[in-house]
């Protein structure tokens, strides 16, 4: 019988049939919260199931920082800025801010800040990280140009230049080896020494815009334009597990962050309301449907079963992640 069907037809239903199984879709019970704020959120934090702090604004507005205490029912602000707020974290008891230009706050008790600057120019800082030893880390740089790393210096009151880069910086991140690892225009890098020299890996391609590592062997980053790259040797070589987009696809769709619950389970997000979840370490990835709302997602956090999804306009959206 099939002998009687043109061989085209056969085979374009066994490609309908190839393109049905790759874009599986998986739900999650989801809300968005509309923060008390209209800039864009930029980074998730949470210290404890109660206590969590959003960061917000851009490289041309104000900037604020809002803080729960229960759970993310209820936001305060907590600082506001002249310039946007662009990471957030929280280690050693410390909560870390940094802006977009050239200051780095600091404070124990959420009362007392202190405020460091660079010593001279102005930085367009995207993020940073705490070492054990409370140095702070600050990657940036602008326009795909040359890339910058500050740090601060727990024993100076200043930031200094660290080293600079062919290209702009955009993540970084400690392992629990005390290895850093930081991410950008077609960069990849780790550092073994706590940054004070970086290995460049081979990879290229892409504008890494964020890097987790779940465990200090298994890490992964994401490139805006879709593609995603894994590591199971402490970041010593990567294989790709998410082809690439091409460039001329639709730039209102660009991924921009990623992080995992354990080596497995993971999530990227991007503008244009994307959300994708992988539950086998990112062999194969299904787009999570049913958001609560619609938002430009610029940062992802994971923290106790939820993950808290950064928008723009002051959405945050949060998935629970229990079966």
């Amino acid at each position: 019988m099939l002998k009687n069907i043109p061989l085209l037809y056969i085979l374009l239903i066994c490609l309908c049939w190839l393109i049905s199984c790759k874009i599986d879709r998986s739900d999650y019970n989801a809300m968005m919260h509309q923060l008390p704020t209209e800039l864009d959120l930029t980074d998730v934090c949470f210290v404890n199931n109660d206590t969590g702090f959003v960061s917000a604004g851009g490289l041309f507005t104000n900037g604020i920082v809002l803080r729960t205490n229960n759970g993310g029912v209820s936001w305060d602000t907590v600082m506001l800025n002249n310039q946007g707020v662009n990471s957030i974290s929280y280690r050693n008891q410390f909560l870390t801010i940094s802006e977009s230009g050239s200051k780095l706050h600091t404070s124990s008790d959420l009362t007392n800040w202190s405020l460091n600057y660079v010593n001279q120019g102005w930085w367009g800082w995207h993020n940073h990280v705490r070492l054990n030893d409370n140095r702070v880390y600050l990657v940036g740089g602008e326009n795909f140009g040359r890339g910058t790393i500050h740090v601060k210096d727990p024993n100076h009151n200043y930031t200094i230049l660290k080293d600079t880069f062919e290209h702009e910086l955009r993540d970084i991140e400690l392992t629990s080896e005390r290895t850093l690892f930081a991410v950008g225009y077609g960069l990849i890098m780790k550092s073994t020494d706590e940054g004070n020299s970086w290995i460049i890996s081979n990879i290229q391609g892409d504008f890494f815009r964020g890097v987790d590592f779940p465990s200090s062997n298994t890490g992964y980053v994401v490139g805006e334009y879709g593609s995603v790259y894994k590591t199971t040797n402490r970041g010593n070589s990567w294989s790709q597990c998410r082809a690439g987009n091409s460039i001329f696809a639709d730039q209102s769709k660009l991924l921009r962050d990623i992080a995992f619950l354990d080596e497995n389970k993971g999530f990227i997000v991007g503008t244009g309301n994307q959300v994708f979840k992988t539950e086998d370490g990112g062999k194969t990835w299904m787009e999570v449907l049913n958001l609560d709302g619609y938002a430009d997602f610029y940062s992802l956090s994971i923290y106790n079963n939820k993950a808290y999804l950064a928008g723009n306009k002051g959405q945050l959206l949060v998935l629970d992640l229990n079966p």
